[in-house]
């Protein structure tokens, strides 16, 4: 890149108000975190862009389930209309026997007595579509592959896969579980297999049986070291199906991408012996694709002087329980506060990421342990009736004073550990 190049690269990056510079921030990864601090910092005046790698936006996936932090986070940018449009409220959780589908524990105001705001089921596509829209045009860049980044002590200097390079005051970032962003803090961390595989899968409303038609809760079919977790999304057109099970083998930790009918027969023999209601819901999904599920140590920090961590690529959880992204979330939440304290003269940019390191860091590695807990407490190796009971007896009662489960809102000050 010529000099004069690089200085209108710089200049693209600046944005001035009056005689007050605005932090020139940068954002790598346009995933569900990466946009919600986007959004915040905008909001608030940033002059912030976003790169992603991808050569066109979209979200991989099927379900996820918003807490009632997350849906007063995205109340506060303005998004809550889009959330109720898009979006189920959730109706507490129910526990069903793998063989039968009796109901063995329940409680329908698990995800709403003393929670403030509503939890939300959405599809991951519209939850990402909603976050997109709020954003105006020329903030999120495609088809921009971070490969290198280079903190001075004045700036932070981002290079690109195509040859362009871009200068920021402050780095985030947000581009996931491979991050390169990471890798310039740490070193790779090794990701152990779980041993465990999940597929998703999404089935119309009008193709199910009548019993698992309409409004419902979360439902999860539990024991034979195996479960199933159902619940709608898109305003209830579709029925989110998510299903684990043991497996024999390294199996890649991003999306794999069997045939449909190799996975419905993974499905039909996985879970043979079971409901056999949970049969006919998988004859009639549209499977999203299979991922082996890994596990990491969490990082014990992620923040430089001008560089930070937030979602995944800070402190991945196991991605079966909703903790991923409305940890993502709640970091975005955070971290917008954090530098606009900056912009207010409440300290320099190092303490603040090192703040918003602090107290997300409690946080989130409590959200790792619980997420962990979870994972051990799905996959109930019990196969009797009362003995599979007593075990989601258990999980509901501890899912009861979670507060990962029941959160209060406390979104306008900095998510602390306490929220």
């Amino acid at each position: 890149m010529t000099d004069a190049a690089q200085v209108r690269e710089t200049a693209t990056a600046r944005e001035t108000d009056g005689s007050t510079t605005r932090l020139r921030v940068g954002v790598i990864g346009a995933g569900i975190g990466g946009l919600t601090v986007a959004i915040a910092l905008h909001q608030k005046g940033f002059n912030v862009s976003v790169y992603e790698k991808a050569p066109q936006l979209g979200e991989i996936g099927a379900g996820i389930n918003l807490t009632g932090t997350s849906t007063a986070i995205l109340n506060d940018l303005g998004l809550l209309a889009e959330l109720e449009r898009l979006g189920v409220a959730t109706r507490g959780i129910e526990f069903r026997f793998w063989q039968d589908g009796r109901t063995i524990a329940a409680n329908s105001s698990l995800f709403s007595e003393a929670a403030e705001t509503t939890s939300y089921s959405m599809h991951r596509a519209d939850l990402h579509r909603t976050l997109v829209d709020a954003l105006p045009a020329g903030v999120i860049h495609l088809d921009a592959n971070c490969v290198a980044v280079d903190e001075k002590s004045d700036h932070v200097l981002v290079r690109f896969e195509d040859g362009t390079e871009r200068q920021f005051d402050v780095l985030i970032g947000a581009d996931g579980l491979h991050s390169t962003v990471r890798d310039t803090i740490h070193e790779p961390i090794p990701a152990t297999y779980s041993g465990t595989n999940a597929i998703r899968s999404l089935a119309p409303m009008n193709r199910l049986p009548e019993s698992m038609r309409g409004p419902q809760p979360i439902r999860s079919w539990v024991g034979n070291n195996r479960f199933v977790f159902t619940y709608p999304v898109r305003g209830g057109e579709l029925l989110n199906v998510l299903t684990a099970f043991p497996h024999e083998g390294r199996v890649g930790e991003s999306w794999v991408q069997p045939t449909p009918e190799d996975c419905a027969r993974t499905l039909a023999d996985e879970f043979r012996g079971w409901d056999p209601i949970l049969h006919q819901v998988f004859e009639a999904s549209n499977i999203s694709g299979q991922w082996g599920i890994y596990d990491r140590t969490p990082l014990p920090y992620w923040s430089t002087d001008r560089v930070t961590l937030l979602g995944d690529a800070a402190h991945a959880v196991v991605p079966l329980f909703g903790q991923g992204a409305n940890q993502a979330i709640e970091d975005a939440a955070s971290l917008a506060e954090f530098l606009a304290g900056v912009e207010r003269g409440d300290g320099d940019l190092s303490h603040a990421l090192g703040e918003y390191e602090k107290v997300r860091l409690v946080r989130t590695t409590q959200a790792y342990e619980v997420s962990r807990a979870n994972a051990a407490i799905f996959h109930c190796p019990k196969v009797q009736f009362d003995d599979v009971r007593q075990v989601a007896q258990n999980t509901l009662d501890k899912m009861a004073t979670s507060r990962f489960t029941i959160q209060r809102r406390g979104s306008a000050e900095p998510v602390s550990a306490q929220s």
